[in-house]
């Protein structure tokens, strides 16, 4: 008998927590917690933007921003090619008739670094390389820039919303320009800034 009553206990006390945790698994359903992508809100702003080396504008492209609280992605239309070209290892009227062949945009993530005055923010930009195709007296090559110490400003307006002026620095640490074996490679020290600024907001 007594045996019988234990077992009635244990199987009731089993029923019950069943129960309790079949009511907290419906609880945790129908709770809708955020995550970072569906929660934070961004903003995408696109600008008519001018590149400019040793204070000269030396091409023009087109910026698009898109930004979160703390991080930003930017797709620059395009580098410098024709000054990129110019200021390579190739020399005479190689280096003066190059011509860029393909047309590929340069994306970057970034991090947000800090903040300044009149609603500035600081972004730093991860190092890496940006490839471009040309052709030099018939002879066509990859051309590769390597890009190091960059860096965003973006202002925005007074209400902290939408983008007003975007600048970006990137540092040239070396343009290779190779055919199969051949291979041409321009190193600067220090290295070459090139800057972006926007003209226009789109």
């Amino acid at each position: 008998m007594k045996y019988l009553i234990s077992l009635a206990g244990v199987l009731m006390a089993s029923l019950l927590l069943l129960a309790a945790c079949s009511v907290e698994d419906n609880d945790q359903q129908g709770v809708n917690v955020p995550s970072y992508a569906s929660s934070a809100e961004s903003v995408t702003d696109v600008f008519e933007a001018n590149w400019s080396a040793d204070q000269q504008v030396v091409d023009t492209a087109t910026v698009s921003m898109r930004r979160w609280l703390w991080q930003a992605e930017v797709v620059i239309s395009r580098l410098p090619h024709a000054w990129l070209l110019e200021n390579s290892a190739l020399t005479g009227m190689a280096r003066k008739a190059a011509v860029s062949t393909t047309n590929e945009a340069f994306t970057t993530a970034t991090s947000l670094e800090g903040y300044g005055q009149n609603n500035g923010n600081y972004y730093s930009l991860p190092p890496q390389n940006y490839w471009f195709k040309a052709r030099m007296n018939n002879v066509d090559y990859e051309v590769e820039v390597e890009l190091k110490d960059m860096n965003l400003v973006v202002t925005t307006g007074e209400s902290g919303g939408q983008t007003s002026r975007v600048s970006v620095v990137l540092n040239v640490r070396s343009i290779t320009c190779r055919n199969g074996n051949d291979k041409k490679v321009k190193v600067f020290s220090p290295e070459k800034p090139l800057t972006l600024n926007s003209t226009k907001k789109k």
